[in-house]
C-alpha cells in the first residue's frame, strides 16, 4: 500500500515507519473485513507515492479523491470518507464569495492532488505554486509568498492549531471540490510489466 506520509491528521508515516491516523484506521478496519494483510510501501513524499503506484511497486493507494488522471491506473472503491475543501487566506484578506471572480492572485497546493488538477482547469486567471507536501503550502501562504491555498477543512484546521499559524483563516468554500476519498486499486491488481503510458 502506497500512503500520503505527510498528511496529518489524515495519515502519515511515522518516526517508527508505521501508517496512522484516520485513513489507518479505515483501511486496517476494511482489511479485517475481507482478510486482507496490508504491508506499508515506504515513501518519504506524495509525490514519490504516487510514482511508486504509477510503476506498480504498490497494489493499493490508501486515501485519495477519483479523478481522471488517475484513472489510467487506478480503480476506486466508493468514498469511505467526505471532507469539505476550503480557501485559505491571510487574515485581512476579504471573504471569497464566487472563487471564479478572482484574477490575479497566486494559490500555492501541493503537487499532483486533486485540488491542483482541477484549479488549473477550472481557474485559469489564478498563478498557481506548488510545494511537495500541505504544511509547506500552509506555510507560503503565511508567510506571503502566495495570496491563497485550498484545503481539507480538517486538515487546514488542524494544521493551523497545531503550528500556531493564526494570520491565516478560511476565506471561503468551493462546495464542489468536497474530498470524497477513497482507496485506489492497480487495474489489474498486481504490478504492471513496466510503467503506464503517461499522457503528455
Amino acid at each position: 500500500m502506497c500512503v500520503d506520509p505527510d498528511w496529518v491528521p489524515f495519515e502519515r508515516i511515522n518516526a517508527q515507519g508505521q501508517h496512522e491516523g484516520i485513513a489507518a484506521d479505515l483501511v486496517q478496519l476494511v482489511a479485517q473485513r475481507v482478510g486482507l494483510k496490508i504491508e506499508l510501501y515506504p515513501v518519504k513524499t506524495w509525490d514519490e507515492s504516487l510514482a511508486a503506484s504509477k510503476s506498480g511497486k504498490c497494489q493499493i493507494m490508501s486515501f485519495l479523491n477519483q479523478t481522471p488522471a488517475r484513472e489510467q491506473w487506478l480503480i476506486f472503491t466508493a468514498p469511505i470518507f467526505f471532507d469539505q475543501n476550503v480557501i485559505i487566506t491571510r487574515e485581512e484578506h476579504p471573504y471569497i464569495g464566487e472563487p471564479k471572480d478572482l484574477t490575479e492572485q497566486t494559490i500555492v497546493l501541493p503537487r499532483g492532488t486533486m485540488v491542483e488538477e482541477r484549479v488549473r482547469r477550472d481557474f485559469p486567471k489564478l498563478k498557481v505554486i506548488t510545494t511537495g507536501s500541505e504544511p509547506e503550502a500552509m506555510t507560503h501562504v503565511s508567510e506571503r509568498k502566495a495570496d491563497m491555498t485550498v484545503r481539507s477543512l480538517i486538515v487546514a484546521a488542524y494544521a493551523i492549531k497545531k503550528e500556531g499559524l493564526f494570520n491565516l483563516k478560511i476565506s471561503g468554500q468551493i462546495p464542489a471540490y468536497t474530498n470524497q476519498l477513497r482507496i485506489g486499486v492497480l487495474k489489474d491488481g498486481k504490478p504492471p510489466t513496466r510503467p503506464p503510458i503517461q499522457a503528455r
